[in-house]
């Protein structure tokens, strides 16, 4: 019997896997009778199911459910066929949101099964004589929540739990849970009766039980059932009002917050500020969010009674604005009628266009209509309404209207072989709009013979044409008249030569300076600027040397033309000037002035300029005996060369000596008469002492 109860117990541990078992926390005291099956391990079970067993099985089983519903079930029906139990003196939920009525329900959670009767369930003696199983019971509301709310706020077990029954009936009803409640109201009602339904879930837990035979039979034992509670309600009224939103300063009417209303007999019930009552602060003049309170006040069974209904009442500012500006456009443009809004806008802030206000004037015209086709100054205002309807007027505002002064006026010009070609340079009066000058680079179309370019060849002489598109006012094309540009050919000249100067005298760039032309070919003096030396220093006069000065001109295409010259400083000569001839005179024999002196009208001078100094000696050549008589001081010329004289700077020798401090003549020493002639060479060289200093 032991092994037949083992292979049954591996067999439904393995179809009965997926079912949960619940432990509770109820221990039971057993008897000395208590045996334990051991719970078989599905692993060792090496054969399987006789089939015969599995018949049993279900057979039981079928039994058990059978013996469930005949003798449970109608003692579990008649526990949830009890009524809700009303602890609330009065026994109604009142009708103000809020009320709240208390109650319980109480139902069984415990059963026992006594051990003689076992066998008629499960056919096994293998039991404890008392098995004492718990139930989870799971009580449920299902009722409109907008309208009240039943809440579970606690469980109570009034009688003792796990005690040990024994009886001779098959199942028997222990414990019962009582279920204390709220229902609580949500919303006002017209109803005399609230219905609150539920539903009951009522099942076997166990512990302590090992085997999963048992544990399948009393799984069996379950039990659902819905009930509807009835509770009596007090009668309320029911009354419907509105939020609202108003714009300062405009007016507050609580009728205006009031939508409907039913009295406890459910009939419609009106506005009456004699039974409605309103409190709360409000001020219309400061935006905010106000609470209101609506009091309705009626009898119920003679007994005066108050309704009470709150609602919100949002001021906000009124936005509504008429602020204009002055505004310009130009001479055939068209005429934008909402151009003059600065902030213009309705009770909530909404920009307003021109198009959906009336009361537009012009020139205090009705109309959104201005003749730009002639300059001239408008005046423009509006008037609109408020959130309180009341006129708001704007300031006048001034529309100007100004002369389109779009211009496209060109020059012909002229410029030279390799100027630069300033685009600009043809604008004789090009403004835009507002008379402002353009310049070329704000043109987009500019054209030179028909191309659209700025860029102007002037390497070669010749004639263009210039011409320019630009837009007025009206965004219309102004075209301009086309101009001729002439490149003409660039004659600008100079001619220098090489130039020389002895030292000590003064440079002279003038003496260089040949010819010059200007960019017509005409003449052009000699201006100081146009020569210089590299170095910017002047040429030195002081001593010898060669030197490059250049002279140029600038051409019109700013390159300088030039020609380079040299200048040289040479020392100076020494010059000695003496005359042709010279006739000393006649001496008479006898007598006592015998010496003939150098005529002073035949001079003798030397140019010394350079101040270098000099030395004059004289030598008389081709002549016979002369040189006896012939003396410069005490010197005879038959000594040879004599030295006349020395000294810096020019002087006339012959003026700056003394009869005898010069050539003279001295026939003391003759007894007879002479007639002498001859040469006198006379010699000018370079002072040594000058040449030592």
């Amino acid at each position: 019997m032991k092994s037949l109860m083992i292979l049954l117990s591996s067999l439904f541990l393995m179809l009965l896997l997926a079912v949960p078992i619940t432990a509770k926390d109820l221990t039971p005291t057993y008897s000395d009778e208590l045996v334990t099956v051991d719970q078989a391990k599905t692993t060792s079970v090496a054969q399987p199911a006789q089939p015969k067993a599995l018949i049993e099985l279900i057979e039981e089983t079928e039994l058990t459910k059978a013996a469930f519903i005949e003798h449970l079930k109608p003692q579990l029906d008649a526990a949830y066929a009890t009524d809700l139990v009303i602890e609330a003196a009065d026994k109604v939920l009142g009708p103000a949101v809020g009320d709240i009525l208390e109650a319980y329900v109480e139902l069984p959670v415990h059963a026992t099964i006594s051990h003689e009767w076992h066998l008629l369930f499960y056919g096994f003696r293998y039991f404890p004589t008392i098995i004492p199983y718990h139930n989870n019971v799971e009580f449920t509301f299902n009722h409109d929540k907008v309208v009240y709310d039943v809440r579970v706020v606690s469980v109570e077990f009034p009688t003792e739990e796990g005690a040990r029954i024994k009886a001779p009936n098959i199942g028997l009803l222990g414990n019962k849970a009582r279920f204390n409640l709220e229902i609580e109201r949500m919303r006002a009602s017209t109803a005399s009766h609230l219905n609150i339904p539920t539903d009951l879930s009522w099942q076997t837990t166990f512990f302590q039980i090992n085997s999963p035979i048992l544990q399948y039979f009393l799984l069996n034992w379950s039990y659902n059932a819905s009930k509807t509670y009835a509770i009596n309600v007090q009668r309320s009224p029911l009354i419907t009002t509105t939020n609202t939103t108003l714009y300062q300063k405009q007016t507050y009417n609580p009728k205006d917050n009031y939508v409907r209303g039913f009295d406890i007999h459910n009939k419609p019930l009106h506005w009456d500020s004699k039974t409605m009552t309103i409190s709360g602060t409000i001020n219309t003049s400061k935006p905010g969010k106000y609470r209101q309170v609506l009091t309705y006040h009626y009898l119920y069974q003679g007994v005066p009674k108050e309704y009470t209904k709150v609602y919100f009442v949002d001021i906000i500012a009124d936005q509504t604005a008429v602020l204009l500006q002055d505004v310009s456009l130009y001479q055939g443009q068209a005429y934008n009628a909402n151009a003059p809004f600065l902030n213009v806008t309705n009770k909530d802030g909404e920009p307003l266009k021109a198009e959906n206000i009336h009361y537009y004037y012009v020139n205090n015209q009705l109309t959104k209509e201005i003749d730009t086709s002639v300059p001239g100054k408008h005046d423009v205002r509006i008037v609109i309404q408020d959130a309180t309807n009341a006129w708001r007027y704007s300031e006048t505002a001034r529309v100007t209207v100004k002369p389109d002064q779009t211009t496209a006026v060109l020059k012909d010009i002229e410029l030279y072989q390799g100027q630069s070609f300033d685009a600009n340079a043809p604008f004789d009066t090009v403004t835009n709009k507002d008379g402002t000058p353009l310049k070329a680079e704000g043109i987009n179309y500019y054209y030179i013979n028909n191309v659209l370019t700025k860029e102007l060849d002037t390497t070669q002489p010749g004639s263009h044409q210039v011409r320019i598109v630009i837009q007025d006012a009206t965004s219309k094309w102004v075209y301009s008249d086309p101009k001729t540009i002439t490149i003409k050919k660039d004659y600008t000249a100079i001619e220098a030569k090489n130039t020389s100067y002895y030292v000590g005298e003064t440079y002279e760039a003038i003496k260089g300076f040949v010819s010059a032309t200007d960019e017509d070919n005409r003449a052009l003096a000699f201006a100081a600027e146009m020569s210089w030396m590299n170095d910017q220093k002047p040429v030195d006069m002081s001593r010898a040397g060669t030197y490059q000065v250049y002279y140029g001109l600038t051409n019109m295409s700013g390159q300088l033309v030039i020609k380079a010259v040299e200048v040289k400083v040479k020392e100076r000569d020494l010059i000695l000037t003496v005359a042709p001839s010279q006739a000393f005179g006649n001496v008479n024999l006898g007598e006592t002035m015998t010496n003939l002196y150098w005529k002073k009208e035949n001079k003798v001078a030397v140019s010394d300029e350079g101040d270098k100094g000099w030395q004059l000696q004289a030598a008389l050549v081709n002549a016979t005996q002369f040189e006896r008589y012939l003396f410069i001081r005490d010197q005879s010329f038959a000594d040879g060369a004599v030295l006349i004289s020395d000294g810096r700077g020019s002087q006339v020798v012959s003026d700056q000596l003394a009869t005898v401090d010069f050539v003279y003549v001295n026939y003391q020493a003759t007894t007879q008469l002479r007639t002498d002639s001859g040469v006198i060479e006379w010699m000018l060289s370079p002072s040594i002492r000058a040449v030592t200093e």
